[in-house]
């Protein structure tokens, strides 16, 4: 006959002989941000909400929160981590981050104002943004009159998924969208990241969902009669969009 308490006692001494081997098993944070090498000479945005950092050692990095990018040599606050132990900011506004000293590593792990799962906002790194929009959907908004008047979509780092917008125009307008706040936009001189070209008396429209298109200071638009103008459309264009 099986003998089932020693079945559970080989079960867990299997257990408990893997943990040793491999050490202490990871942490949300460890599954879902692998730690990255901060740079000294200029600030990454780690995104805004509910922020937590976590390092393989304890060492020091140095944070600002703002609603812009800070220029190199900005004051800054230290944030002092201890190794294995998770640190969190809370910020309406993005928060910044740099190394306080070389090879400063630490992983980030930032949450939605829900606190549903990892955001992180970093260069080419995102990896839970299909999963937000999939469970918490895009917020929806629109714009009856795009003009000239650079337009937030919205006044920080996030994804843009959908852009749906008609001219009533007889000519071609296009709309210009930028990474960076409103306050942040020339137009005519700032070069936008994307363009929206809309035929004549036609709509057009952008749609990356589930993903969308990241953005890393903000998210604002304009309408112009070319690509990288300053010159109203006749007629203002009507633009709904989803962004998250």
């Amino acid at each position: 006959m099986l003998n089932f308490s020693k079945i559970k006692a080989a079960a867990l001494a299997a257990a408990l002989s893997f943990v040793f081997a491999v050490g202490s098993l990871p942490s949300i944070a460890q599954q879902y941000s692998p730690t990255i090498t901060l740079p000294t000479t200029f600030w990454i945005n780690a995104g805004s909400g509910s922020v937590t950092f976590l390092s393989p050692t304890s060492i020091t990095v140095n944070y600002i929160a703002s609603s812009t990018p800070p220029a190199q040599g900005s004051a800054s606050t230290g944030l002092s981590l201890t190794a294995n132990t998770p640190s969190t900011l809370t910020s309406t506004v993005s928060i910044w981050i740099q190394g306080a000293a070389p090879n400063t590593q630490v992983s980030v792990l930032a949450s939605t104002p829900g606190g549903f799962a990892p955001n992180v906002q970093l260069p080419n790194y995102n990896p839970t943004s299909s999963i937000a929009s999939l469970v918490n959907g895009y917020f929806p908004g629109e714009t009856s009159a795009l003009s000239t008047t650079v337009t937030a979509i919205k006044a920080n780092p996030g994804q843009l998924a959908i852009l749906n917008c008609y001219n009533p125009n007889a000519s071609a307008v296009y709309v210009q969208i930028f990474d960076a706040l409103t306050t942040g936009v020339t137009l005519g001189t700032s070069t936008p990241k994307m363009v929206l070209g809309l035929p004549p008396t036609n709509a057009n429209a952008i749609d990356d969902s589930p993903v969308g298109f990241q953005f890393f200071n903000g998210i604002s638009y304009a309408a112009t009669t070319t690509a990288t103008g300053s010159t109203a459309p006749g007629t203002a264009v009507t633009c709904t969009y989803g962004y998250n």
